[in-house]
């Protein structure tokens, strides 16, 4: 998965290997919109594997981020902010993103309709989880409130 730039645009693209990464089939832009812009926005997203074949991809466009699960037609709108983080589990997939540097981290879960808020204040945020998504779901976020920098880790399910 990476951001590219092609005729004005800087969107999301992945490319998939059937042979451990010696070749790729042909590169897809993920979702149907375009970010016209002519800089880099510093942002990409995230991209697992949800079942074999099958991926599940978040990312930014403009100041919105994206869900996608591969086959379908469009992306799901999460809502406004950037640096999307995922996580597979059997429950599906687990979303972490901020509504802006140094603003509220958000994570929506399988379950939810709606994202929590888990800081008011964050930076950074990444999941984790055990291998093949089994375990618990950690999140992990620095905290800003002003001159001082903190790691944060908050277990999410267990």
């Amino acid at each position: 998965m990476w951001r590219n730039s092609l005729a004005g645009a800087r969107d999301m693209y992945f490319a998939t290997s059937t042979d451990g990464g010696m070749t790729f089939g042909p590169a897809a832009k993920l979702g149907v919109g375009s970010w016209p812009l002519k800089a880099c926005p510093m942002d990409g997203g995230s991209i697992i594997a949800i079942a074999p074949g099958k991926t599940a991809s978040v990312w930014r466009r403009e100041k919105s981020v994206f869900l996608a699960l591969e086959g379908q037609n469009e992306e799901r709108l999460l809502g406004p902010g950037e640096q999307p983080w995922i996580v597979a589990t059997a429950d599906g997939p687990f979303v972490v993103w901020l509504a802006k540097r140094g603003d509220a981290a958000y994570l929506l879960t399988p379950q939810s309709k709606s994202p929590v808020k888990l800081s008011s204040k964050a930076a950074d945020p990444v999941l984790a989880t055990g291998p093949a998504g089994q375990g618990p779901i950690v999140a992990a976020w620095e905290s800003r409130d002003g001159t001082n920098h903190t790691i944060l880790v908050q277990l999410v399910k267990d």
